[in-house]
Parts: C-alpha cells; sequence; structure tokens
C-alpha cells in the first residue's frame, strides 16, 4: 500500500488509489460529484497521483463555484448513443460502430464522461491496436472524438481529453483483399452460377440478377452498388450511355434504399461497351421493376445478400470471386489500352493514384520491364 499522505478535503486514499468526491447540494438534496479514481500504478510517483487527484478535486470545486458542474451526468455509453440524434450515420455505419465500441471502449461504458482520463482513451488505443490494424484504431479514436463532441454540442463542460493522445501505430498488419481474378475464373464463377439454386425460385432469380449485374461490372467498370441501381432510364442504348446516378445503400434508419452517390466524381455518363449491349437489352425486356436489378420482393439488392450467394457460389465453383474484383479487372484492362486520365475518367475517380492503385501488374510483365532497361 501507498504511504499515507496528508489528509486532503474530497479525496479518500484506498490501497491501490486514490478517488476523489466532492459532496455538494442540488435542488436542496446532498449529492456527490464524482472527480475520478487515480490509480497509484498508472503515475511514476504517488506523489504525481496525488498531484493529479487534487486537481481534479479542486476543478470540481471551481466549477461548483462557477455554477457549471454537471449534475446529472452522462456516462460514456449515453453520450455514444445519442451521437445519432446530431450526427448522421447509415445503419451500416452504426452496425461496424457498435462492434468496435463494444470491443474497444465497452469496459469503460458506464463511466461517467469527466471521470474519463486520457489515460483511459489511450489505453482503449493501445489495447486495441494489440489485436487490429493501425487504420482500425484511428476508427475507434474517431468514435471517441464523435463522444467528446456531442458534449460540445449539447454544451456540457468538458474537455476533449482526445487532443493530448498519442496516434498507436499497431504491428498488426490489415489482411489485404484479394483483387484480382482471370476471365478464366470469371467464367468458371458464370457456369456455376448458372447451375445454382435450380430447387428455389427465389436462389433462382436472385442468381440472374447477379449475373446481369456481373456482366455491367465487367463491361461498364460499375460499383456492384451502381450496377443494382440502375433504372430503365439510365440505359440509353441510342446514345451508347449510362447515366450512373445513384446507388444501393443504407441510411440512418432504413437499409435496402436508393441513394446518393459516394462521391460528386462518381455521377457520370459512362460509355456503353458493345459486348454489353445484347445483356442490357435482355434486361430491359425481361424486368419491369424500378430498379431493374431488384431483388425478388421488388425493393433494392441487400449487399450481404449478393456478397453471400456469391460466396457460396465462389466455393461451389472452388475458386475466389467477389464483384469488386471485376471493377479491378476492368481498371487493369483499360490501364493496357488507354492514358491515366482517361481510366481515372471511366473509374470516375477524383485522383489519378487511386485510379492507378485498381490495376494492377502481372509477373512477368514486371519481368519485361526490368529486363527492357537500356544501361548503356
Amino acid at each position: 500500500m501507498a504511504r499515507r499522505h496528508r489528509k486532503e478535503r474530497y479525496i479518500r486514499q484506498l490501497k491501490d488509489s486514490l478517488r476523489v468526491e466532492v459532496k455538494a447540494t442540488h435542488n436542496g438534496k446532498r449529492v456527490s460529484v464524482s472527480g475520478g479514481t487515480f490509480r497509484f500504478d498508472q503515475y511514476t510517483t504517488v506523489a504525481a497521483c496525488w498531484a493529479e487527484a487534487i486537481r481534479s478535486r479542486d476543478a470540481i470545486l471551481r466549477s461548483l463555484e462557477a455554477d457549471t458542474v454537471i449534475f446529472e451526468e452522462p456516462t460514456v455509453q449515453e453520450l455514444y448513443d445519442r451521437r445519432t440524434d446530431y450526427i448522421v450515420l447509415s445503419a451500416e455505419s452504426k452496425r461496424k460502430n457498435d462492434i468496435m465500441f463494444r470491443n474497444g471502449i465497452g469496459s469503460l461504458a458506464n463511466k461517467k464522461i469527466s471521470a474519463v482520463t486520457t489515460a483511459d482513451i489511450q489505453r482503449s488505443l493501445n489495447q486495441y491496436g494489440e489485436t487490429h490494424s493501425t487504420n482500425s484504431v484511428k476508427h475507434l479514436l474517431t468514435i471517441w472524438k464523435q463522444i467528446y463532441r456531442v458534449c460540445a454540442i449539447e454544451e456540457l463542460p468538458i474537455p476533449d481529453k482526445t487532443q493530448a493522445v498519442v496516434n498507436y501505430e499497431s504491428k498488426v498488419v490489415p489482411q489485404k483483399r484479394e483483387t484480382r481474378t482471370t476471365y478464366e475464373d470469371f467464367q468458371t464463377f458464370i457456369d456455376a452460377l448458372a447451375e445454382y439454386g435450380t430447387d428455389s425460385p427465389t436462389t433462382r432469380y436472385r442468381c440472374e440478377v447477379i449475373y446481369y449485374a456481373l456482366m455491367i461490372q465487367l463491361y461498364a467498370g460499375l460499383r456492384p452498388q451502381e450496377a443494382y441501381a440502375l433504372f430503365r432510364e439510365d440505359i440509353d442504348l441510342e446514345r451508347g450511355l449510362l447515366h450512373i446516378r445513384r446507388r444501393c445503400g443504407t441510411t440512418a434508419s432504413e437499409t435496402r434504399q436508393i441513394i446518393t452517390l459516394k462521391t460528386k466524381d462518381s455521377s457520370a455518363d459512362v460509355p456503353i461497351a458493345d459486348a454489353l449491349v445484347p445483356y442490357l437489352k435482355e434486361m430491359l425486356q425481361r424486368y419491369d421493376t424500378a430498379p431493374l436489378l431488384a431483388d425478388i420482393d421488388g425493393l433494392p439488392m441487400e449487399t450481404k445478400v449478393a456478397c453471400s450467394l456469391i460466396r457460396n457460389v465462389s466455393k461451389k465453383a472452388k475458386v475466389h470471386f467477389t464483384q469488386y474484383m471485376l471493377r479491378h479487372l476492368f481498371a487493369r484492362e483499360v490501364s493496357k489500352v488507354t492514358d491515366v486520365k482517361t481510366l481515372q475518367s471511366l473509374m470516375r475517380h477524383a485522383r489519378a493514384d487511386m485510379s492507378l492503385y485498381y490495376s494492377w501488374s502481372e509477373d512477368d510483365e514486371k519481368k519485361n520491364a526490368v529486363n527492357a532497361r537500356n544501361l548503356s
């Protein structure tokens, strides 16, 4: 046990920590205002721990004098839940944030916000970084920042403790998503898709819709969510253009919605390749829903449903395939026959380097490049 310090009002010394609790009167009742618990093992010296506890106690006393104390103080969990009152998030983003909050901040969920220390936040980031990538740690810090932003919006006198944390560089290497495919593997997948779900009308219908969506992605380089959001008026066969104006996604409260595009650069008129024309004509004759490639109930195709079905077909075909591979394949093939600016325009990226990222070089191409150097 740490040695006894001189007595300080409102500071109680426990076996391994100090607890700050100031007594005050609110609405005629005697209440306690917590200043937090300070553990000795989190400071370089016992004196430093005492100094921090005294600062916390004195800050509460000043707040009482200025009448700025929050008597009904929210917890970290309550502030996290109130974020969506002010910050617009899609249902899918909320789902991912909930998982991250539970795994990275959950142990502090019931703590009053004023009792949260910078050290608490730093430890939560460091611990999360032991099993997650640096990028994931940055997302967790964003959630912390949103919690303190709620404090600012609601004019709670709580300083933003995230300003003092140190960026954590995780040693966990993020798993690289495989983005390459070949026409041979794609054709193997398509053959398996044609034979899949024959005993279920719903699955069979979805396989056919996915087939057309994949052909659009293959020949036009669209994002999956854009292909499933095409309306009849978006297909201009006379001028040879696909009008990309919307995508499938989620809103703050609803899934399976038609929403705005990802960026302003995404909105464009994409040329229709000659090879795509027959598939588009078949679509226009086959479907009268809005969007054309809707699910069997007429609502927009849910991303998770399509991805799950594609994953099952891939396993049966014994090839690794995802829809996004087609956008990368499109970028690779186009990059061989045109300049970077045209590639960027077709990919509808804000930056050319992003379009180049979507392309790739095969090993034999790399070898040819280094052998072609003229060193004379």
